[in-house]
């Protein structure tokens, strides 16, 4: 079974939307959660969770980000494997540098917009006869 570009597309905007969600549910369930109270000992400003509700919400958010993003890292490594399958070796040096370098949202972002998808065929140049 060869890995395809839309496998690979796939798998990436999930852990995308995936990570998304888990940074946007972790924002609202510290926001519900937590309230700041003063503490009558020191006199200082101490965060206290309000309720389980607002620190479930926050936790689940959390573990969903994480997924989210090991999903997006295994759709790197799933795009390392199918350019190279390929024979693309300039997208899989950007996609492994740039990956390396700590920009791989970038780079998946740009590989799967226009990223290739077959086997590079060069064509001979023929005149017409």
């Amino acid at each position: 079974m060869e890995l395809t570009k839309a496998t690979v597309a796939g798998t990436w905007i999930v852990g995308l939307v995936l990570a998304l969600a888990g940074v946007v549910a972790a924002i609202v369930g510290g926001v519900l959660g937590a309230h700041f109270s003063t503490s009558e000992n020191a006199g200082t400003m101490v965060t206290a969770w309000a309720g389980t509700t607002g620190g479930i919400v926050l936790i689940a958010g959390l573990i969903a980000a994480f997924v989210g993003g090991l999903i997006q890292f295994v759709a790197w490594i799933m795009g390392l494997v199918a350019t190279g399958s390929i024979g693309r070796w300039g997208w899989f040096v950007v996609l492994l540098v740039l990956g390396l370098v700590g920009l791989g949202f970038f780079v998946m972002l740009a590989y799967v917009i226009w990223g290739p998808s077959e086997r590079y065929h060069p064509q001979a140049l023929t005149s017409p006869v």
